[in-house]
């Protein structure tokens, strides 16, 4: 672009209507309930309202962090103590899984430190879209504070729809493990 060219283009930029913002708004609200935390982040974008759902489930167990991050630590082991899962295996960072009805659903590892990891969805059926999760243990004074939490989108599905069948989901894998180590 010669000099005249990007001085033209800089100012059309320049001029251009700065009666609306580049940066919307966010919004966050909080509540805690019967199911855990549920956090709601509302971003406008283009002019459409985006909400992210966040759910947290948690489990006290007996077991000391260590025996319960053995059971639950390995991402590949999901189906050994999650009774949805049918099989579960990582490949370069990526989690496969077959559920109990035949779906499927592909996982990408994002990060591993100590006695938690996290992940997102590269494909799946639930109905949730930008979905990023954790899985972690901390130690407590009766044993170990297990925690699932996760943030998406709902879609194709209510938040509340959305929110419920993501809280069951946790629900259900953390009472196998609470069963497992008392």
């Amino acid at each position: 672009m010669c000099v005249a060219g990007a001085d033209q283009a800089f100012g059309e930029m320049l001029a251009r209507d700065r009666s609306e913002p580049e940066v919307q708004p966010v919004v966050a609200l909080a509540r805690l309930d019967r199911q855990g935390i549920s956090v709601r982040v509302s971003a406008e974008a283009s002019g459409e309202e985006i909400e992210m759902v966040e759910v947290t489930e948690s489990v006290s167990v007996a077991a000391d962090a260590n025996a319960a991050w053995e059971l639950i630590g390995d991402p590949s082991a999901l189906a050994e103590w999650h009774p949805a899962i049918d099989s579960s295996e990582v490949e370069n960072d990526v989690r496969h899984l077959i559920l109990g009805d035949g779906g499927r659903i592909e996982e990408r590892i994002t990060e591993q430190s100590g006695r938690s990891y996290s992940y997102e969805f590269i494909e799946s059926p639930l109905p949730v879209g930008g979905y990023s999760s954790r899985l972690s243990v901390e130690p407590s004074d009766r044993g170990a504070t297990i925690s699932w939490s996760s943030t998406f989108e709902a879609q194709g599905a209510s938040e509340s729809e959305a929110e419920e069948l993501i809280a069951g989901i946790y629900r259900a894998g953390l009472d196998a493990v609470a069963q497992r180590l008392g």
